[in-house]
């Protein structure tokens, strides 16, 4: 899945105590994907 339109971050605590976690995700949106149009991207399956 590719994340150029939107993204989606899933944490999943699988133990048996509580867990309590952080996340700082920094971004920068653009007015038109020319501006980022040679560029790599986030991808993962």
């Amino acid at each position: 899945m590719s994340y150029k339109k939107k993204a989606v971050i899933e944490v999943e605590n699988q133990g048996d105590e509580g867990y309590a976690h952080y996340f700082y995700i920094d971004y920068e949106p653009y007015t038109s994907v020319d501006a980022v149009a040679n560029q790599t991207y986030f991808h993962v399956q």
